[in-house]
């Protein structure tokens, strides 16, 4: 069963917050509302999502603002930007509508390079939920649900985190201090969690990489040291 990470508010700071009560503290979070209705802003009709890197919003999750015309392009930035680009690996999509991001044999020269350029808006349903795929190999799959759709009015209409998942790092397997540990790969250690200190002796020539705050974090090398911090262009501000 996978562990439920609690979540913090962009908005007011609010820290401890449950997947489950998420939307709700959205709905209602005064700081939310104000930087959502900017005087003079641009109106702007947008969808409000929750993002889960699992079956279940538990583990690696937020609750996103997207604005209902953003092209799917773009929307698939955001997830790069914030949890999955590690090499350029190839991208493909799960139920958004007419085909719009699927597979296509590229080779056979059947790939449409302009599609995802459409609004998110013409390919999902309120309610629905569509998946992306991240590297056709060692791959990671990231959902959306789009739950709500509200207007807004913004300075610079765009995706904004309003709440998102926070991490406790575990301790080091060894010497047990809480000393950001890192992943040291290896046929018989998979994934043992220690801190540089503890595992630069027998596993100094194992990969290794930070622990993230990602659903994709240990896969193919992923590492992102800022792992806290929202990409600036996507803050609530």
């Amino acid at each position: 069963m996978a562990k439920t990470n609690k979540g913090k508010c962009e908005g007011c700071s609010v820290t401890g917050i449950i997947p489950k009560e998420a939307a709700q503290h959205c709905q209602k979070c005064p700081q939310i509302k104000q930087k959502l209705n900017v005087k003079g802003g641009t109106a702007t009709e947008a969808f409000v999502a929750i993002v889960f890197g699992d079956r279940v919003a538990t583990e690696y999750w937020m609750n996103v603002l997207i604005p209902c015309d953003t092209p799917v392009y773009e929307v698939e930035e955001f997830l790069k930007d914030i949890w999955l680009e590690c090499c350029g690996h190839m991208t493909t999509w799960e139920g958004l509508k007419n085909g719009v991001g699927e597979f296509k044999d590229i080779y056979g020269g059947n790939e449409e390079p302009d599609e995802k350029d459409v609004a998110i808006s013409e390919c999902v349903d309120l309610g629905g939920t569509v998946s992306m795929d991240y590297d056709m190999g060692t791959t990671t799959t990231v959902n959306l649900m789009f739950y709500e759709k509200i207007n807004v009015k913004m300075d610079d209409p765009g995706i904004r985190v309003l709440i998102r998942n926070t991490i406790n790092k575990p301790n080091c397997k060894e010497c047990k201090k809480p000393n950001h540990p890192v992943h040291y790969t290896c046929d018989d250690c998979d994934y043992s969690k220690m801190c540089e200190e503890c595992g630069d002796g027998e596993h100094e020539e194992h990969s290794k990489t930070t622990i993230s705050n990602s659903p994709r974090s240990g896969s193919c090398g992923y590492s992102y040291d800022d792992d806290e911090e929202i990409p600036e262009q996507y803050q609530l501000s």
